[in-house]
């Protein structure tokens, strides 16, 4: 676990959280005795002191998922156009969430609550986004 991470436990589970890197699930493990170090990761754990979304172990996918096909949508009239926005893709990838820092609302031993505000810009409208963990 990363110094900038939150960690959660409840039982034979643990997880951490890590904020600043997109709102991002780093790390979800099982305490089993008998394995190597006393537990099993159950999601792969992100390196210590990534911010790099993709090597989390999820994180949240907003406003959107997956890819916007030629980076552009109609709505009501209008035609939104979207850059991409990860290195090597031609289109826009799951949103903007998930390369912004997240603000801690509450933190417990065993949950945390996130939020993201999004401001209009090339994603025309703004919204506010939450993110519950919970064991």
């Amino acid at each position: 676990m990363a110094p900038e991470d939150l960690e959660l436990r409840h039982g034979r589970f643990r997880a951490s959280v890590r904020p600043a890197a997109g709102g991002s699930l780093s790390g979800f493990w099982f305490r089993h005795e008998e394995a190597p170090g006393g537990e099993v990761p159950v999601l792969r754990p992100a390196p210590p002191g990534t911010t790099a979304p993709l090597q989390m172990a999820s994180f949240p996918l907003v406003p959107f998922c997956n890819r916007i096909a030629g980076g552009a949508f109609d709505w009501q009239g209008r035609t939104v156009r979207l850059s991409p926005n990860h290195p090597g893709d031609p289109f826009p990838l799951h949103g903007y969430g998930w390369y912004a820092p997240w603000r801690v609302e509450a933190a417990e031993p065993t949950r945390v609550s996130l939020r993201w505000d999004h401001e209009p810009g090339e994603w025309p409208w703004a919204f506010a986004a939450r993110a519950d963990y919970a064991l």
